[in-house]
């Protein structure tokens, strides 16, 4: 399997739904577009994970952050520590409209329910169309494999199920969710 390449930007997200609305607008075949979570600035290392996510960026060579769906404070932070770079701040649809590629724009986009997001947006990526979100029940199916690899990720993390479709989609990957493990249980695993 090759190695897909990563995609020229970053994403750092504390919305899932958005974060892959944004994936369908900035999707290349054959490239990983990276997303982490938003800096959890309640932590006394606050300033630290501003950088961790910058070193993330920077690791990946980006040519840009997007800012997406992150806490007022999060963007100050952000543009505190590093004032000459220049964020890209994303919080509504018509701001990821305008990422949308002319061929995305005039396909139909797929709804898709409030539970298995990486399954929406996995499909939503194969197809080449946008995604929008709504209250209903999403469907019971797994995306087949192009490439003959298999994702699996376990469900309870939005924004990690969000990375996993990303990451399936770059390879060409299947993708497969499995019911969260209880804590309780996992705990004793460990133990």
């Amino acid at each position: 399997m090759k190695c897909p390449s990563l995609h020229p930007l970053f994403v750092v997200s504390d919305q899932p739904k958005l974060a892959a609305q944004i994936s369908c607008a900035l999707a290349l075949p054959g490239h990983y577009l990276p997303i982490v979570d938003g800096p959890r600035l309640t932590r006394p290392d606050a300033s630290a994970e501003v950088v961790r996510r910058n070193n993330a960026a920077a690791r990946a060579r980006a040519k840009g952050i997007i800012l997406a769906g992150v806490s007022d404070e999060s963007i100050a932070a952000f543009q505190q520590k590093y004032p000459d770079y220049k964020f890209v701040i994303v919080n509504d649809d018509a701001q990821i409209a305008e990422m949308h590629s002319s061929a995305a724009i005039k396909k139909e986009p797929l709804r898709w329910g409030s539970g298995r997001l990486g399954i929406g947006l996995l499909t939503a990526l194969r197809a080449g169309s946008s995604i929008i979100f709504d209250d209903a029940v999403s469907p019971q199916f797994e995306v087949k494999s192009e490439s003959g690899h298999l994702v699996v990720c376990e469900q309870g993390e939005d924004l990690s199920e969000i990375i996993a479709a990303n990451y399936a989609f770059a390879t060409g990957a299947g993708l497969h969710l499995i019911p969260a493990v209880d804590e309780d249980k996992a705990r004793a695993l460990l133990e």
